[in-house]
Formats: C-alpha cells, sequence, structure tokens
C-alpha cells in the first residue's frame, strides 16, 4: 500500500513538473534544399522565457543540422503583441545553388519599432549568421536583399530616418516627431557570395527630407529597392504603423 502511495506522488510531482514546462511553438517553417544537405526544414520557434530559435532540420537524414538562438530575442513568460518575433524568407542568388536566409527579427515599442535583418548561409559546414554588422530600421524605414547595382553587386540594404538632432552640422530649430518629414540614412551591405562574406557597408544620406517609409529617398541616389518588410506576413503589420 505504501509502494503505491509513493508512485502516486511521484506520479503526481512528474505530471506538474511536466505542464510547468513552458510550451514551444512552431511560428513558421518552409523548407529549402541544399546541394551538401538536401531538403532541409526551417522552423522558428518560439518558447515563453527563452530566446527565440531558428531550427534547421534535414529532412534526408532525419536530425536536427542547427538550432540558432537570436540574440536579445528572450520571451516573457506570456508573449503578446508586444513581444518580439521573427519571420523569414528563402532567398536565391543568380548563378548560386545555395539559398540563402534572409531573416527580420522584430522589436516593437510603444510609438515605433525596431526591425533587425541577418542573412543566414551554409558556411564552413554549418549554417550561421553572414554578417556581423548590425542592420536595422525603424518603421519609417525599409530592408532590402537582391541586387544592389552593377557596382556593389548582391547584398542587403537598410534605410532609417535621422533625428534632425543627429545630424551634422546640427540643424538649427531643430522640431521633429515621429512619422514626420526627415532626412535619410541609406546603407548598403555588399556581399561576396562566393565566400559568404561581406564587405564593408557604403553609407548615403540625403539632403532633403522624405515622409512615408523612405521611399522617395532611395530615389535621390537612383536606388528602387523593394522594402521585403511587406511580402513578410506579421512582419508587415509592424512595418506598416503609423
Amino acid at each position: 500500500m505504501t509502494r503505491l502511495i509513493v508512485l502516486a506522488i511521484a506520479i503526481c510531482f512528474l505530471a506538474i513538473a511536466a505542464f510547468s514546462q513552458p510550451k514551444s511553438k512552431i511560428a513558421q517553417q518552409a523548407t529549402a534544399t541544399f546541394p551538401e544537405l538536401g531538403l532541409v526544414r526551417i522552423r522558428v520557434i518560439e518558447t515563453p522565457t527563452q530566446p527565440i530559435k531558428l531550427e534547421f532540420y534535414s529532412l534526408r537524414d532525419k536530425k536536427t543540422i542547427s538550432s540558432i538562438e537570436m540574440e536579445n530575442s528572450t520571451l516573457p513568460d506570456e508573449p503578446g503583441p508586444a513581444s518580439s518575433f521573427l519571420r523569414f524568407k528563402v532567398m536565391t542568388v543568380p548563378g548560386q545553388s545555395q539559398p540563402l536566409i534572409f531573416v527580420v527579427e522584430v522589436s516593437p515599442g510603444g510609438s515605433d519599432g525596431t526591425f533587425f535583418a541577418h542573412i543566414i548561409g551554409w558556411k564552413e559546414g554549418k549554417f550561421q549568421i553572414l554578417n556581423e554588422e548590425s542592420i536595422e530600421t525603424a518603421v519609417q524605414g525599409g530592408l532590402y536583399f537582391g541586387n544592389l547595382g552593377k557596382k556593389y553587386g548582391y547584398g542587403v540594404a537598410s534605410w532609417t530616418f535621422i533625428w534632425c538632432s543627429e545630424v551634422e552640422p546640427p540643424e538649427p530649430n531643430c522640431r521633429e516627431a515621429h512619422y514626420d518629414k526627415y532626412r535619410y540614412e541609406i546603407k548598403l551591405y555588399p556581399l561576396d557570395v562566393k565566400t559568404m562574406t561581406f564587405k564593408e557597408p557604403v553609407t548615403f544620406k540625403t539632403k532633403r527630407k522624405y515622409a512615408g517609409h523612405g521611399e522617395a529617398a532611395l530615389k535621390e541616389f537612383g536606388f528602387t529597392f523593394q522594402d521585403l518588410r511587406r511580402s513578410m506576413g506579421k512582419v508587415r503589420e509592424y512595418a506598416d504603423y503609423q
């Protein structure tokens, strides 16, 4: 009888422990083919109290190849609309058999938000984030991956507004609010697709001020980049806020 009671108590404790474990959620998944790996399933995994993970699972070998924890993405006990999240797109580069993963990590804020771009590729026998430098923008900005033009080749572009208090030389009578007209900073991050290495970024700053999400600011330099955030479901909801 005593043994049955002890067993029942042990089962209760195990059940409580299992119930109290935070439950993971698959927020997004897709597949991509890599020459060395075959078909790979890519998943965004969200678990309360833990960093968001990007998991790469080999459908050929039936095992997880890599699991990347995204920096500064730890979720609260009860994730909600103000919690960080990420989404991705599988991208191809002409002439290259290796796809790249374009990831946008969103950190929502009160009157604005921050959007971080990451490029993930298969390099040196593992999946890894290729950009060492932080690539980011705000709601009134944009992110792009693709052809940057003949001079720069393929890579990432970001554009975001500059507060008048931060420009050089300082503006007299500087007064701006969120979603006003601003000068813009545009940064290009050329990628050497053969070595999967980013080159030094190139920065442009507009002379004029622009409203909206900076589309007109790009035209000052002849760029026609499309903001990829607007093709990424939930990311678009936060990028359209203003």
